[in-house]
């Protein structure tokens, strides 16, 4: 699946000389398809505009990273538990909130918190132990 995440403004860039548009929006709110998504992207430093087709997309909210888990990455967890793979790849430029997204802070944790949360409360409450004896959990900024 693919998924846009549009980060909120940073403080810097509420200075009174900036517009505060987001250059990213949904294509036709409205009749907006369950299964895919469009969006629009057009840059003003550079005149590009764009039309990408999407499976999700997650506006400007605050606390936005427990509402991807909750759709993107929760329904990969029982397949986890029966030793498939699971990749959840944040890609973006720099200052776009992928480290946010992935590792979060304390007050609003990150998908590798949520998702190694779910899986150490499956463990414990079901009293299982993943299905391969040598689980691994990677992360691996690339820069």
């Amino acid at each position: 699946r693919v998924i846009v995440r549009v980060r909120p403004f940073l403080p810097h860039e509420f200075t009174s000389s900036s517009n505060r548009v987001s250059c990213i929006s949904l294509l036709d709110q409205d009749s907006q398809s369950q299964d895919e998504v469009a969006v629009y992207l057009k840059d003003p430093y550079t005149s590009r505009n764009e039309c990408y087709q999407l499976d999700s997309y997650f506006d400007q909210e605050d606390d936005i990273v427990a509402q991807i888990f909750e759709t993107e990455v929760s329904p990969m967890m029982p397949h986890i538990s029966n030793g498939c793979n699971a990749t959840v790849f944040a890609y973006g430029a720099t200052g776009s909130g992928k480290t946010y997204t992935m590792q979060g802070t304390e007050e609003h944790p990150g998908l590798i918190h949520l998702a190694m949360s779910n899986i150490i409360y499956v463990c414990q409450n079901t009293g299982s132990t993943p299905t391969r004896p040598r689980e691994n959990q990677t992360y691996a900024p690339f820069f």
